[in-house]
């Protein structure tokens, strides 16, 4: 044939439409076609269909962290999905039915693993892991060299040739992908400013302000109720409602004062007076607020006086 001894392999037929296998062991890698000659050394054209010779075992291109489900602002949660994708040279096939290959992750200082979900059959592996609680990460999610494990699975080219170079380079903190599991507290909660104040005595109309400040930074989403805090002028129970703040760590809620109310000691803010009213406070993470806070005394100087002069 002219070609390289590694290059063609042959097998003699006996006779017309014979089933007939070519091996095709020593040959090099590449697109063969088959040919018929006869007795005399006559050669026929190329067959219209051709095999693909590969016997090189499929490698890691890349890793990558390439999703999460949940992430919000840049963070992970409890409960949130990563995912990592790991890219081959080539479409591989994963058998998992003896152990599910998995990739080691870093979260905060600690080794988690992700375990392969999908990607059977492509060049693109995914596994995930899902984030605990109590794991947190301010600088992002890392993955140290070679952390893809087999697991007694094997990932194979479509010519069956095992992947068993699993090399990678590491890939640094990810700070698309911080982790915090940890829920916003209340710090304080304080009467700040009132509107209309005079002589530490507010009289009907002025604006009492209270700040609830927060152990970290605190979104509100008021668009199905906003959130109340309650005080107490004189003796009765008042709704003091959320105004300004999100995207801070205080959040300010105001009450006005009403005709006919007295208070000679000064407003005081019982425990735990924070109500969501059908809103939520999170921070940037997701994370719910833990509302619960102490009581504030009667303050001596915002006193109540509605009460006109006779």
């Amino acid at each position: 044939t002219g070609a390289a001894g590694n290059q063609w392999n042959s097998v003699a037929i006996s006779s017309a439409a014979t089933n007939t296998s070519l091996s095709a062991t020593g040959l090099a890698e590449g697109t063969y076609k088959a040919y018929a000659v006869d007795a005399a050394g006559n050669l026929s054209g190329a067959s219209n269909n051709s095999v693909i010779v590969d016997n090189t075992p499929p490698t890691v291109s890349s890793v990558a962290i390439t999703d999460a489900e949940g992430v919000q602002n840049g963070f992970v949660n409890a409960g949130d999905n990563v995912s990592v994708t790991a890219t081959f040279r080539e479409a591989v096939i994963v058998d998992n039915s003896s152990g599910n290959p998995t990739i080691t992750l870093v979260v905060g200082s600690t080794n988690r693993t992700a375990t392969y979900a999908s990607g059977d059959n492509s060049t693109d592996l995914v596994f995930r892991y899902t984030i605990q609680s109590g794991e947190n990460d301010s600088d992002g999610i890392s993955i140290g060299a070679n952390a893809l494990a087999l697991n007694s699975s094997t990932i194979s080219d479509r010519a069956g040739n095992i992947a068993t170079d699993l090399t990678h380079s590491a890939v640094n903190n990810n700070s698309s992908y911080k982790v915090d599991t940890t829920l916003p507290t209340v710090s304080s909660v304080a009467i700040t400013s009132a509107e209309g104040i005079q002589n530490s005595l507010l009289n009907a109309g002025d604006n009492v302000s209270v700040t609830a400040t927060f152990s970290e930074t605190v979104n509100v989403d008021n668009s199905s109720g906003n959130p109340t805090l309650t005080l107490v002028v004189g003796s009765t129970d008042r709704t003091a409602t959320y105004t300004s703040g999100s995207g801070s760590d205080d959040l300010v809620f105001r009450y006005t004062i009403q005709a006919g109310e007295t208070d000679s000691n000064g407003i005081s803010i019982g425990a735990n007076a924070i109500a969501l009213n059908s809103g939520t406070i999170r921070d940037v993470a997701g994370n719910d607020g833990i509302l619960t806070h102490s009581a504030v005394d009667n303050n001596s100087s915002y006193k109540v006086d509605t009460t006109a002069p006779s």
